[in-house]
Formats: structure tokens, C-alpha cells, sequence
């Protein structure tokens, strides 16, 4: 499973709610949950809405404080 799609899954999200928070489509986010390839843009949306730093996604990890975004 890439790496997004694992961050994804301990995020522990369903696919509503991380598209209601990142603009992408449901069946969009849906595809990446299971393991489709994100764009680059779509990864920004993905950081952005949920608040991570890019290197959340990059090392598929559960995020720890210094992943989330504070401003």
C-alpha cells in the first residue's frame, strides 16, 4: 500500500470527510485510500486540508506534532 494511502488509514478518516476537508472529490479520495498515485496538487490539498506537513505523507507514518500544521 503506498504511503498515502497508510497515512490515510491511521488517520483513521473516512473518504466524506477528508474530501469535505481538502476539496477533492470523494471518489477521488477513495481511489487514493486505495492506492492510487496523488498528483502533486492533490497532495497539497491533502496537507493543507488536514493540516500535515508534506513529510507526514512522504513517510506514511501515523503524524506526530511536528507534522501538524500550526498556521
Amino acid at each position: 500500500m503506498p504511503k498515502i494511502a497508510t497515512l490515510l488509514e491511521k488517520l483513521n478518516l473516512d473518504a466524506n470527510i477528508v474530501a469535505t476537508r481538502t476539496g477533492l472529490s470523494e471518489s477521488r479520495v477513495n481511489e487514493i485510500m486505495n492506492g492510487d498515485d496523488a498528483s502533486i496538487v492533490e497532495l497539497r490539498a491533502l496537507s493543507d486540508g488536514l493540516r500535515l506537513s508534506l513529510s507526514a505523507f512522504a513517510a506514511g507514518e501515523k503524524p506526530t506534532e511536528r507534522d501538524i500544521k500550526t498556521k
